[in-house]
């Protein structure tokens, strides 16, 4: 999201000044660096999932992250702030409403992150990708779908009619070993002959994912890391892969059905909420995991290879879902949140 509203936003103007402010895990660190984006570092754990200790760990940290961003913005001092709705945007964005800079965040899931939930009330705007989320915020929500780079939008391409099914399998940037051990499960009742396969395994399973393909004579490339996500999408007839808001939203820009397999542990189970407003939308299979869901994908991928109908009214439906615009609509939220007048010389810095 974020390499999508920073793209965006210096493409219609004069070079806005960005800084991003993140953790020290976070995949910022390897992406926006290289965009020519500042990035500062905060350190707050979550409170989700986390365990008695870990939250008072958290809530030990809250006082000495709440100074950091406000050092943080006095010296940047931005014109407005956007939160992404991770706990490191949690402070940043509370102490800019204290400060009076205008604020917006965006709530890509259906059902509202904690953080997004504790900041709705401190600010200006909140930016939504499901209309069943937008009743949770009041009038604050605007129906904006989920920002993802021009690049998942282009080169819209229908399912193979007749060829071998292409399948693209990925788990997040890490894999995902649950995914892995489903794959190879499914791939025991499958034809080689049927399906190409390229796999995002993580840097965990890759040989032994690999093993397995070449055991069972499967074609398929193996990747740790899939470095150009639009390509590989758009290369694909049928995806698998989790359900984060961000992974749908840049399926449903590329026009691809999709087997979605939520992340049992995600907080307030926000994998199967998603998953299930794609499934009532009819652009997407969802799977959950547990005993038996290897046989279950291989009946899935096999009903979906010899049906191409289906395969081909999935994909359309997860196209009428991907918004070219959404990029725009944040930018005009934003854009009407910044008062110029009291902004000046800094209009262009944006946190």
């Amino acid at each position: 999201m974020a390499v999508a509203v920073i793209q965006r936003l210096r493409e219609l103007g004069p070079s806005p000044e960005i800084l991003f402010v993140g953790t020290r895990r976070g995949i910022e660190n390897r992406i926006l660096p290289d965009l020519g984006v500042t990035v500062e570092r905060i350190s707050l754990g979550g409170l989700k999932r986390t365990g008695l200790l870990k939250a008072f760990q958290t809530l030990l940290q809250l006082p000495a992250a709440l100074l950091r961003a406000a050092g943080i913005l006095r010296r940047f001092r931005p014109a407005a702030v956007v939160g992404l709705g991770g706990y490191s945007s949690g402070p940043v964005v509370l102490v800019a409403s204290w400060m009076r800079i205008p604020c917006l965040v965006i709530e890509p899931n259906v059902h509202p992150g904690l953080a997004n939930r504790l900041l709705a009330p401190w600010v200006g705007r909140v930016a939504v990708a499901f209309e069943e989320t937008a009743g949770r915020f009041g009038p604050k929500a605007e129906l904006t779908g989920i920002p993802v780079r021009p690049q998942f939008h282009r080169d819209r391409r229908r399912p193979n009619a007749g060829g071998p099914l292409r399948v693209l399998i990925f788990g997040g940037s890490q894999g995902s070993v649950a995914i892995n051990r489903l794959v190879c499960e499914a791939l025991e009742e499958l034809s080689p002959g049927r399906i190409r396969l390229i796999h995002q395994t993580g840097p965990r399973d890759r040989s032994r994912v690999e093993e397995r393909y070449r055991n069972l004579g499967f074609f398929g490339a193996v990747l740790e890391y899939i470095h150009d996500m639009p390509d590989r999408l758009h290369w694909a007839d049928l995806v698998i892969c989790r359900a984060g808001a961000l992974t749908l939203a840049e399926v449903a820009a590329a026009g691809k059905a999709s087997i979605l397999i939520p992340y049992p542990h995600a907080a307030d189970d926000h994998q199967r909420t998603n998953a299930q407003a794609l499934v009532r939308r009819g652009a997407a299979l969802i799977l959950e995991e547990g005993e038996g869901a290897g046989p279950a994908l291989a009946r899935m991928i096999r009903d979906l290879d010899r049906d191409r109908l289906q395969l081909g009214a999935l994909a359309e439906a997860s196209g009428n879902l991907g918004d070219p615009q959404s990029c725009d609509r944040i930018v005009q939220l934003l854009t009407d949140l910044i008062d110029v007048e009291e902004s000046g010389t800094d209009r262009n810095r944006t946190a």
